[in-house]
């Protein structure tokens, strides 16, 4: 009697446990670590790591399929090799060193690759649009000596794709705490960043 009390009560359990995911919605907060297509301004770094923040909200579709949408803020300042600037009819071309700001609103989707764990893996796509600034922008050439040019603050604008991986912990059913690896492509020509990684760290809360 009580193994089949046992089992007639994960049967009803179980049901209401799988629809937990589905119109579950999540706000929260999103920062980590960014690495842009630019070069470091000092010769001895590595690369160029910079930092992202922003906010992050999600609606449960199905079960282990969820509609995203963030908005994100970076900057660094860094070096764009292969730079052209035109000024009195002369074409110069170089390293631009300036810095950039960057405001990255997306929407995209999330697929739970295993339910049922208070810690699971996913895969997330995404579509943006990226507005970058260019501010204090200098241009060297291959020795390394500043063109007398002059650059005025510019912006870019660019649509987006971003594919990664993250995983993230519920805990105590309210408050997740998650971890990921995206990769942004940017389209258009005479983009300055056109491609990115980031490691986001999120915190959300569920209900």
């Amino acid at each position: 009697m009580k193994i089949s009390a046992c089992i007639l009560s994960l049967s009803i359990m179980l049901p209401s446990m799988g629809r937990a995911e589905q119109d579950e919605i999540s706000v929260g907060l999103q920062g980590g670590l960014m690495l842009p297509a630019f070069s470091p301004t000092s010769s001895t770094a590595f690369t160029l790591a910079a930092w992202t923040a922003g906010v992050y909200g999600s609606y449960g579709v199905l079960d282990d399929l969820s509609l995203v949408a963030s908005f994100s803020f970076f900057m660094f300042d860094g070096d764009a090799t292969n730079y052209t600037h035109s000024e009195e009819g002369l074409d110069y071309k170089g390293t631009l060193r300036c810095s950039t700001r960057g405001y990255h609103p997306e929407i995209g989707l999330r697929y739970k690759v295993v339910s049922g764990y208070n810690l699971a893996p996913y895969f997330d796509a995404s579509v943006g649009y990226a507005w970058n600034t260019f501010n204090d922008s200098r241009l060297f050439n291959e020795a390394g000596q500043e063109y007398d040019v002059h650059i005025s603050d510019f912006a870019q604008g660019m649509f987006t794709v971003s594919a990664g991986i993250s995983v993230d912990y519920r805990i105590e059913n309210m408050i997740f705490v998650g971890l990921g690896l995206k990769f942004t492509y940017a389209f258009g020509s005479g983009n300055l960043l056109e491609h990115f990684f980031t490691v986001p760290v999120q915190v959300s809360y569920y209900w």
